[in-house]
C-alpha cells in the first residue's frame, strides 16, 4: 500500500497535527482517544518498530456497497509483522454497523497477511498510564540516558525504588532529578504503567 496524504476523515471532528521526532512521522489524530493512543506508542513500540498514523485505505464491501476504509495506525515489527489498528470507544465497538465493518476489515487484513486489532479506552487509559505518559512527554524528547542510569543505579544496595528515593539518590551523586523521568521515559527502569505516580516502584 502506498503512503496515504494526511487528511480529515470527518469535516466536523477537530485535529491535533504535528511531527514526532522518535518515531520520524508526520501525524494526524482526530479525537483525544487517538492522541493517547499515540502518546502510548511513542512510550512502548519496540526499538526498530514503526508507526504510521491513518495509513491507505483499503476497499470493503458491506450490504453488497463498496466503501473506503482507513484504519487508525499501522505498525510493522521490526521482524516484518503488520499490524493494523482501529481505535474505538468501547460503547462504540458493539453498534451493529460499526462491528460490521470491523468484522470486514479483520477478514480481509488477514487475506493480506496483516493482524488487526481494535483499541479501545480500555487498554489505552488503563489505570493512570495516560497521565503517566503525558507527565513524562518532555523527558520523552531527550536522547536515551544509558550511561548516565547505569551510573545512577550502580552500586545500589536493593533494586527497587520509589520515584523521589530515586531522585534523592540521583542529588547524592550529584546528577539532576530529570535523568530519573528520562530513564522511565526511555523504559530503562522497568515500573506500571497504569499506577499513580505516587504509587510507582522503580526497578532494574
Amino acid at each position: 500500500m502506498k503512503r496515504r496524504v494526511l487528511g480529515k476523515q470527518s469535516a466536523v471532528r477537530s485535529t491535533v497535527t504535528g511531527y514526532n521526532n522518535n518515531l520520524k512521522t508526520a501525524v494526524l489524530l482526530e479525537s483525544t482517544l487517538e492522541v493517547d493512543y499515540y502518546r502510548m506508542m511513542e512510550f512502548t513500540l519496540p526499538e526498530g518498530a514503526t508507526l504510521e498514523m491513518q495509513p491507505e485505505h483499503i476497499e470493503l464491501i458491506i450490504d453488497g456497497k463498496r466503501i473506503r476504509y482507513t484504519p487508525d495506525a499501522k505498525i510493522t515489527m521490526p521482524d516484518g509483522r503488520i499490524i493494523m489498528i482501529e481505535i474505538k470507544y468501547e460503547k462504540d465497538i458493539h453498534k451493529p454497523n460499526i462491528r460490521q465493518k470491523l468484522i470486514k476489515a479483520k477478514w480481509k487484513y488477514a487475506s493480506m497477511g496483516f493482524q488487526f486489532d481494535v483499541m479501545t479506552e480500555r487498554e489505552i487509559r488503563k489505570g493512570h498510564q495516560a497521565e503517566n505518559f503525558s507527565h513524562l512527554l518532555a523527558a520523552l524528547h531527550h536522547d536515551k540516558p544509558v550511561d548516565a542510569f547505569h551510573l545512577l543505579v550502580s552500586d545500589l544496595p536493593t533494586q527497587q525504588y520509589s520515584i523521589k528515593e530515586m531522585i534523592e539518590i540521583a542529588f547524592s551523586k550529584g546528577m539532576s532529578e530529570s535523568i530519573v523521568k528520562i530513564s522511565m521515559a526511555h523504559m530503562l527502569f522497568q515500573w506500571d504503567t497504569t499506577l499513580a505516580w505516587s504509587d510507582i516502584r522503580l526497578s532494574f
